[in-house]
């Protein structure tokens, strides 16, 4: 007996999982029950099969899918569709769409940021500063290495005593501190 995948409908189903949607074996039987949904998602689907290349039928499906929060419930619907008809592009096309309406509802519903300075940028300043500081030390150790090679040694030349000028006294000053 080959297992088929209720979520996917992938078939055979070998080993503790769904190859293609990762449903476990040991939930695939229970998967597959309809939960209680309100009776106005139903008649919304039943709408939707009855006139099924009514676009609007589907938009007002999908409409209060989002609102009663359903959407699982009807993506399973369009799933066993495809199931029994695999090439229906109606199918495939609406099953996509409340894939993006939940992704758009999950994005929506997040928390956003405060505006200001996030943390890689404040690391990437530091950064920069960083390498900005370096770069002035190692430019002004260089300069100093210049300078005393353009200068070439010094040397002192010792001053005979006699050649120093003598000291010079003002006038009218004694010398004395008070």
């Amino acid at each position: 007996m080959t297992v088929e995948c209720p979520k996917c409908g992938l078939s055979p189903v070998a080993g503790g999982a769904c190859t293609r949607c990762g449903l476990s074996a040991d939930r695939m039987a229970t998967w597959g029950v309809d939960e209680l949904v309100p009776d106005r998602i139903v008649e919304a689907w039943n709408a939707c099969r009855a006139a099924w290349d009514d676009a609007a039928a589907h938009d007002r499906a999908a409409s209060l899918a989002l609102t009663l929060d359903v959407q699982p419930w009807l993506a399973r619907q369009y799933r066993a569709v495809m199931r029994e008809r695999p090439d229906d592009a109606i199918a495939r096309a609406r099953l996509e769409r409340l894939v993006k309406i939940a992704q758009a509802a999950v994005l929506a519903s997040g928390t956003t940021r405060r505006p200001g300075i996030r943390r890689g940028t404040s690391i990437a300043l530091l950064a920069v500063l960083a390498l900005v500081v370096a770069g002035g030390l190692f430019w002004g150790l260089t300069l100093i290495r210049r300078h005393r090679e353009s200068s070439g040694p010094q040397v002192q030349r010792a001053v005979p005593a006699d050649a120093r000028a003598p000291a010079r006294r003002i006038p009218g000053h004694t010398g004395t501190v008070r």
